[in-house]
């Protein structure tokens, strides 16, 4: 199980400030609690992806979800986001998917 991340930033974030809060999100949020993290996005259309658990037959948990709300929550760049339900992150469909545009990969309004 794991659980799907959607980040919009503030407006106006340069490229370079949008790779270093992409760059310190992996450090700090995602591999510094053994979690991995999948996907992509770019300054003004945001970013999303998935968040695993390291190994493949463990779960993320509450503990990992709130680590990473909370890192989110602590960033000036981040003007919103959110964090799906856990689901099924090798079967089942990722909650998020019907909310995207299937030619842009951005969130639709």
């Amino acid at each position: 199980m794991g659980f799907s991340v959607t980040c919009r930033l503030q407006p106006g974030i340069s490229t370079a400030d949008f790779d270093r809060f992409v760059d310190e999100f992996i450090a700090q949020a995602i591999e510094a609690h053994g979690l991995v993290f999948g996907g992509g996005g770019s300054p003004d259309r945001g970013w999303n992806g998935v968040v695993c658990r390291d190994h493949r037959y463990e779960s993320t948990n509450a503990a990992d979800k709130t680590a990473v709300e909370n890192w989110l929550r602590q960033r000036d760049e981040v003007a919103s986001f959110r964090l799906s339900d856990f689901w099924d992150v090798w079967y089942g469909p990722d909650p998020f998917d019907d909310e995207l545009d299937s030619s842009t990969g951005a969130f639709l309004p």
